[in-house]
Parts: structure tokens; sequence; C-alpha cells
């Protein structure tokens, strides 16, 4: 039975890759699908958003974005009223798109087509805009794995197959045909027979390892042999399990289910203790950094999962008389949203490096947003960044450059919230965005906050949004009739709050 869709209405502004993404995120929590297939469709919708910024000659008034699932299959539905997104050339389909995305900058319709299994394009007649729709089966998702299958076997190889029809099998009777294939190709795991005449099962597994993507890829032998010394050349091979023939249905998939388990509960080791490690990077300590005894600087950071795309950073030029921060949010929320955090924060760490250094910089905040801009354009137009830069000196007075980030919030002495304008459009997005700075005075005991999405903001519910925001202003105020860190209230706060999007907060307090 299907639901009822789950309807989200947009207008245009340069920031709806941002807006739309959060927007559905939201929503996407209440559906039954796992991480891996929300980050799809969140993936699915930044690149239809960013498609509007980028290429609509008429940009649409208005988005509307539809979210359907039932027991069986996800959808996703765009409609707006603007002109078609390719305007250089005629388009009515998706197939004439994908064979023009070559010659142009590029429209993410590949990526999508290889994602989805339904991912179809229309221009609409008459100038009535734009049509997208996408889906994919929930239960492929949840259950079906790309299994391969080698045995010189015939026989064999069909009764695998049968016992494993739920998945997505691929047979091979040589193992030189499978290791042809395997070179180009991806499987979740390897079944393979030991004894075969060109090339035994052992030296299969051996021709593996020159393969680096099936590196961390389980792999498990068929033998009808159960000696002793076998089972011990066996597992010097770096095998995940073996099955003696004959092979029972039940006992395969077992196995089968075990050894994907087990693989995928060694993936998120890895990506635990190597998302803690990056962290420490991209969301470095401040107290050490601090020029100025004029301020104090300390800061908050959560993860909604392992990954994530905040990142920080802190520095000052050469004499000493001016610090800038700069406070970015990286489009999504995995492992790869922290990959692409790095590539960010060292392009950061190289321009600022460049920028303090050149005495001849009229302006940091404008020079930084320029060449950030550009490099986005040309070099990383898969990364999507909101982006806050602050330059301070030592009389309290901050300057704030604010590209599609979320209003920094101003706290007096008594604890009154108040919100300071964003200044400009995400990067990356237009050839020359325009940025007019806004300017901060801080008197001693006043703080400024700085942060990123899932702190404050509720697309679409309006009263949800000021109910939080005066939820905030209540914990703050508090806060600071009790004289306790800032972040104290920040960390009362987001007790409250689901772990739906990465949290980080950077707090400069004048305390002299």
């Amino acid at each position: 039975m299907m639901l009822t869709p789950k309807l989200l209405h947009f207008h245009y502004s340069n920031d709806l890759p941002r807006r739309a993404r959060h927007a559905a995120q939201n929503i996407l929590l209440q559906s039954p699908l796992p991480l891996a297939a929300r980050n799809k469709v969140l993936l699915a919708i930044s690149e239809i958003c960013t498609n509007y910024v980028r290429h609509s000659e008429k940009k649409p008034t208005l988005i509307m974005l539809s979210l359907n699932w039932s027991k069986d299959t996800f959808s996703l539905r765009l409609h707006d009223n603007g002109s078609p997104i390719p305007n250089t050339f005629e388009v009515a389909s998706l197939d004439v798109l994908l064979s023009e995305e070559l010659n142009t900058s590029g429209y993410g319709m590949a990526i999508l087509q290889a994602e989805f299994d339904q991912c179809d394009y229309l221009q609409l007649p008459n100038e009535r805009g734009n049509y997208w729709a996408l889906s994919f089966p929930i239960d492929l998702i949840e259950k079906r794995h790309k299994i391969i299958i080698i045995d010189d076997d015939p026989v064999q190889l069909s009764m695998l197959e049968l016992y494993l029809e739920n998945h997505d099998i691929e047979v091979f009777s040589s193992p030189f045909d499978a290791i042809n294939w395997l070179k180009n190709n991806t499987v979740d795991i390897i079944i393979s027979d030991i004894y075969m005449p060109d090339l035994d099962g052992l030296a299969f597994r051996e021709r593996l390892k020159d393969l680096p993507h099936l590196s961390s890829t389980p792999f498990i032998f068929l033998t009808g042999d159960n000696s002793q010394s076998l089972s011990h050349n066996i597992f010097r091979s770096e095998i995940d399990d073996f099955i003696i023939k004959p092979v029972q249905k039940t006992k395969i998939q077992q196995i089968i289910n075990r050894v994907i388990q087990r693989s995928h509960n060694l993936f998120l080791q890895a990506c635990t203790l190597l998302d803690t490690d990056v962290k420490k990077q991209l969301r470095p300590a401040l107290q050490n950094k601090n020029i100025f005894p004029q301020y104090r600087f300390s800061s908050f950071a959560r993860s909604a999962d392992i990954g994530g795309g905040d990142c920080w950073h802190l520095d000052h030029n050469a004499d000493k008389t001016e610090q800038h921060l700069i406070l970015c949010d990286v489009m999504g929320h995995d492992i790869k949203a922290s990959f692409n955090a790095s590539r960010l924060h060292g392009f950061l760490q190289a321009i600022t490096y460049r920028l303090l250094t050149n005495e001849k910089e009229p302006s940091f905040g404008m020079e930084l947003l320029s060449a950030t801009n550009f490099w986005l354009s040309e070099s990383a137009p898969d990364l999507i960044t909101t982006l806050q830069c602050l330059r301070l000196d030592g009389h309290g007075q901050i300057q704030i450059y604010n590209a599609g980030g979320l209003p920094a919030l101003l706290v007096t002495k008594e604890g009154d919230l108040a919100s300071l304008p964003v200044t400009g459009p995400l990067l990356g997005l237009q050839s020359n965005p325009v940025f007019i700075p806004h300017n901060v005075q801080l008197t001693m005991g006043e703080c400024l906050i700085v942060f990123t999405d899932g702190l404050l903001e509720v697309p679409n519910n309006l009263s949800l949004e000021q109910a939080q925001f005066s939820q905030l202003a209540a914990i703050v105020k508090k806060n600071r009739l009790d004289r306790a860190p800032l972040e104290t209230a920040i960390d009362d706060f987001v007790k409250n709050i689901s772990a739906h999007d990465d949290i980080s907060a950077i707090i400069i307090e004048k305390i002299h």
C-alpha cells in the first residue's frame, strides 16, 4: 500500500541545494530506508537543485519535491516552473541529456542513472518547466547482494544459482574469465571452488590480491575435501569461510549472511577509527591558537553518524594584528563527506597561508571567498559547502562574511539573543557572487556564536523554528545568569535535539 506522498515546496534562492536537502533529510528519517539509501536520495536532491542554480537560464520561482514509499518501492519526484536545465541545446529526454553531458559542465545525471533503477528527466511542453522521476526497490537495497561464483562443474553452478536466486549472481566456469571480469567490476562476496583444472582456488585467490578494489571483499571456498591439511592451506589464504560439499541451501545462505555481516562490522570499526582521526584534524582545539587575550574561544561538535562534513580553521596574520576563523559545512553525513571536508580543509589551509603572508591583499575575507568560489567551480564541482569567515582584531571588532550558512547569533551580557544577517549565497554556484560583510562590535561580556546546520534550522516549519529559537534563548539566558560556560548551554540544548544532522558551534567571548 502506497503511503501519502510527503510534499515540500520551495521558492528559488541560491542556497536551494542546502535547504532542500535539509528538509528532505528530516522526512527520510521517517522512511524505512537504511543510511546508504537515504544518502543516495540526498545526493539526487543536491545534484538536481544545484542544476537549477548553475544551468537554468530562467530560474524557477517554485520547486515541488515529493517523497513517497511503499513496502517495496521508494520514489522521488521534482517539478519546477523554470526553463530547461540545459539551456544551450534542445533536450527532450534523459538519453539526450546524458549524451551531451561530456560536452557540458555536467548535470550529474550519469551518476543518478547508475544509482537509481528509474531515472527520468522530461522537459515539459509549453514552458511548463522540468520534471524529474527517480525510484528504486526498497527490498533490493536491504536484502540483495552481488555475488560471483566460480566452479568448473556446470551442475554445481546451476544449483548455486537456484539457491541464491534472491541475489544478483554472476557465474563463471573458468577462473581466468572470472579474473578478467573482476578487473572492471566489484562484488559483495566471491565464492570459488578449490579443485579446478585450469587454476585451483588457492592460486585464484592469490591472483585476486593484485586487484586493489577487491582487497576487502569477503571470500568463500567450496570444497569436497575436509582434510586437515587443506583446511590449514585455506585459512593461510586469508579467506573468510569455506563450505564442504554437498552444499545445502540453508547452510550457504547462513554463511553468506554471516560473512557479509562480519565484513560490514569490520568496515564500520575501520570507519570509526578513521572518523576519530579525521575529525581531530577537521575540528581542532581552538584554545591554544588564540592570539588575543581579549577573547575566549570555545567549540562544540556533534556528529549524526560516522563521517560528516563540518570543519573549521583558525589562523592569524604575520604581525598578529588580525585573527581569522573559517567555519564550513560540507553537504553529507557519511564518511565521504569527511573526505570532502578534508579536501576543502586542505585548500583553506593553503589559501589562508598565501593570503596572510601577502601584505598586498586588500581584504582577506573577499579574497578568500573569491578563491574558494573559483576552486569549487573548477576543481571540486561535486562539493557543496557553506562557509563563514570571521576577521577579528584586538578591539572587539569582528567582520563576518557568511556564504550560505545559518545566521550567526549575538549574545548580550544579559543573555539575550539576536540573529545576524547572511551576507551572500553558497560558493561554487555562480561565477561572481556578491558579498557584503557585516560588522559587529563586541563589548566585554558579549559573545558571538557561529554554527552549522542542525542547531536551529527547521525548514518549512516557521512555528517550530521559532519555538526552538525561544528554547535556545531561554537556556542561554539562564546560563549567563549562572555564569556558566556558554558551550554548556549549547550542550544542554542539543541534548533535546535528535541526531539528524552534524552540529558545530564556535563561541567567541569578549572577556576584557
